[in-house]
């Protein structure tokens, strides 16, 4: 869900911006159709790329950042935390299992 949103977000705002930033970079890079966006925004937010992706649109405008940064932490805290929750209850439910066996 995170991804899809800042993916939207994205796409609405560079889609149509065909500037060339101070770096020589399309600023739209990885935002031209919706597809794409989702790549993009999903590969950043797993940390694969994230430089490469960030850099065209912070070039052109600081103020990018700020999408860049939420999409970033949200997904890694969610992500992260998801993870974990699924490892833990794994966990212990093998951990049960195990001890129920044990007592027999």
């Amino acid at each position: 869900g995170t991804v899809m949103f800042f993916t939207w977000i994205g796409v609405t705002l560079l889609a149509d911006n065909t500037n060339v930033n101070s770096a020589g970079m399309q600023v739209n890079s990885g935002f031209t159709t919706f597809s794409t966006a989702i790549y993009t925004m999903f590969t950043s937010s797993i940390g694969d790329d994230f430089v490469d992706n960030f850099n065209p649109t912070f070039t052109q405008d600081r103020r990018y950042g700020i999408l860049w940064i939420t999409c970033l932490f949200l997904s890694n805290f969610l992500f992260l935390n998801l993870i974990l929750a699924m490892i833990f209850e794994k966990y212990a439910e093998r951990y049960t299992l195990e001890m129920r066996r044990m007592q027999h």
